[in-house]
């Protein structure tokens, strides 16, 4: 037998290796990303200082760079918003970034 493999056959030991490539760089990933000190999540409220996020659409808040809003958990719903995501109050919102800019975050609105 040769190398050449029938149409619509997989070589396991190719498929194994791809999954643990994959596997392996998702870990890595994840684990960048939910350090503590890579994401804050915050709860939109009246009475915090929150409060100045509560009606804005995301692409209006002057917010540094290296961050973006991940998540919104609103209601029992939970998305990945986009530009034009106007921002509720009782919102929780997930931000991930570089570790300064999230302690800014941190000293800013928690």
């Amino acid at each position: 037998m040769g190398s050449s493999i029938e149409p619509g056959r997989i070589r396991l030991r190719n498929v194994s290796r791809r999954f643990r490539h994959f596997h392996e760089r998702n870990r890595t990933l994840k684990e960048t990303l939910l350090r503590e000190e890579r994401f804050i999540s915050l709860v939109l409220s009246a009475e915090q200082p929150t409060c100045e996020l509560i009606g804005r659409p995301l692409r209006e808040l002057n917010w540094p760079p290296r961050c973006l809003v991940a998540l919104v958990h609103r209601h029992e719903d939970t998305f990945v918003p986009t530009a034009n995501t106007t921002l509720h109050s009782g919102d929780r919102i997930t931000v991930i970034g570089e570790s300064d800019v999230i302690r800014q975050f941190y000293q800013r609105y928690h």
